[in-house]
């Protein structure tokens, strides 16, 4: 009896052996050499996330300048000096109901709108409203393909104006990680320039920022 008992011990102990190494090789495995269809899928349903709670924040943002009257200015212009001037209106009414440390500063947005839609004259800008180059992952969201890359896995969001591509601009750099050091910097009241800094990851030109200063500069944004 007191053999037998043993035996099981001896054979739990095992097991128990066996399941601790199994599992510490399954996650050193996948630490080391992860999966990567299972991170594509994890980063998709991100993203398709994201864009819900978008599309609700936008929904509400609306709901609210309808309550009060208040209605999205015509976004119309005809050369650049129209386009920043177009820009300004639509930002004020961006920022209406927008508590004052959520607000970004407009040169900021003018500048990336200027870069990002060549003044409003870009494809994306015409036919989509998009002022930014904003990326959708989610095919349930209207987007248009880049050229050259019909069966791209993202698609650039298509607005119904383009002050919703403002909206949208502004939520995502309060929201998204990876814009937080520009929002500590915003919230420190630090210099232009490193604030800027903080929105590198909007573009894969490692200049982007220094692009978006003298942009600035150049055009004496206010």
């Amino acid at each position: 009896m007191q053999k037998k008992t043993l035996d099981n011990i001896k054979k739990y102990l095992s097991y128990t052996i066996i399941s601790i190494l199994v599992g510490a090789g399954i996650f050193v495995f996948g630490t080391f050499k992860p999966n990567f269809w299972i991170v594509e899928k994890i980063e998709k349903r991100y993203e398709i996330a994201y864009e819900e709670k978008l599309v609700a924040f936008e929904e509400d943002y609306l709901k609210k300048l309808q309550n009060i009257g208040f209605t999205e200015p015509a976004f119309v212009y005809n050369d650049k000096q129209t386009f920043i001037k177009t820009m300004y209106k639509c930002i004020d009414y961006a920022n209406f109901s927008l508590e004052k440390e959520k607000r970004v500063p407009s040169s900021i947005l003018v500048a990336m709108a200027m870069v990002e839609s060549a003044n409003g004259t870009s494809r994306f800008a015409n036919e989509g409203n998009n002022l930014f180059g904003i990326r959708t992952w989610d095919d349930n969201v209207p987007q248009m393909k880049p050229r050259g890359i019909p069966n791209a896995k993202f698609g650039v969001k298509k607005f119904p104006s383009k002050c919703s591509s403002v909206v949208e601009v502004i939520r995502i750099l309060n929201n998204h990680p990876a814009y937080e050091e520009f929002r500590k910097a915003r919230n420190a009241e630090k210099d232009y320039r490193i604030m800027l800094d903080g929105i590198s990851a909007w573009s894969t030109n490692e200049k982007y920022s220094a692009i978006i200063y003298q942009t600035i500069v150049d055009n004496k944004l206010p």
